[in-house]
């Protein structure tokens, strides 16, 4: 029988999430343009099945609005503080998208972003009460921080070097973090440090391939991922230490992989 070293099959985990967050841009590109040509036709959830970025007709559970199981709405406050740690703090509407720079961390508070998000090596993002249009993207990013947000289109952080939190489930968070709706592929991939996803609703499949760190400083778990709705695959691979729910099961409408099976 061939033996299958870890290496490789996180390698082919990894290129198999890279694949599908290629097919998520293109597919969001080309709604983009659609959507274009259809008044009153946005990118958030429309409030049920079959809804554009929604999940299939007939899946129990789905988000949001008054769906049985699925996360509630989110709903933006009128004011919202600005996190701390910032270099510069962005809200509104923004076209074009953002890039954020080594050395700096933008904080999207209350802002809405049209072309997506990019993090460069060395930044840092905080996503606040906001919608992005284009998805999040972090290459070697120093912080990585998703809260009470919609995101349309691929979320991804790739060797990051600090912690990538996308929701906490409200219970680890100092402020709490809380429900996202990523309309999109989700990876993880390569990072060095903490790494959490809580509480969200996912349009797409979730990956988690050769994380290392424990998720908070002080403790010897692994990765968190807990209490969300993923409407795809959940797929976990050479992770360590292993990741954990946390005791707050996933509802996952695919099949569960590797380490988190069962999740």
């Amino acid at each position: 029988m061939k033996r299958i070293s870890h290496g490789g099959t996180a390698r082919r985990f990894a290129q198999l999430a890279a694949g599908l967050l290629a097919t998520a841009a293109i597919t969001l590109a080309a709604a983009a343009a659609a959507a274009a040509d259809r008044p009153g036709f946005g990118h958030e959830w429309h409030g049920g099945h079959g809804a554009p970025g929604g999940p299939p007709f007939g899946l129990p559970g789905g988000p949001p609005h008054g769906i049985p199981g699925g996360p509630s709405a989110p709903v933006l406050p009128e004011e919202t503080a600005v996190p701390a740690g910032c270099t510069s703090t962005l809200t509104g509407t923004i076209n074009g998208g953002v890039v954020v720079p080594s050395g700096q961390r933008y904080c999207l508070v209350q802002a809405r972003v049209e072309g997506g998000a990019t993090v460069s090596p060395g930044a840092g993002i905080v996503v606040q009460d906001s919608r992005v249009d284009g998805g999040v993207r972090a290459e070697g990013a120093n912080y990585v921080r998703v809260c009470d947000s919609i995101v349309n289109g691929p979320v991804s952080a790739h060797n990051g070097t600090k912690y990538v939190m996308i929701g906490d489930a409200d219970d680890d968070g100092t402020p709490p973090c809380g429900t996202n709706y990523l309309h999109g592929p989700v990876a993880l991939i390569h990072n060095q440090a903490g790494v959490e996803v809580g509480g969200d609703s996912i349009t797409g499949p979730l990956f988690l391939v050769g994380n290392e760190g424990t998720a908070f400083e002080g403790t010897d778990v692994g990765a968190e991922i807990e209490a969300n709705h993923i409407y795809g695959p959940l797929v976990c691979s050479c992770d360590s230490p292993e990741p954990t729910n946390d005791g707050l099961p996933n509802v996952v409408a695919g099949p569960e992989w590797g380490q988190c099976k069962g999740f």
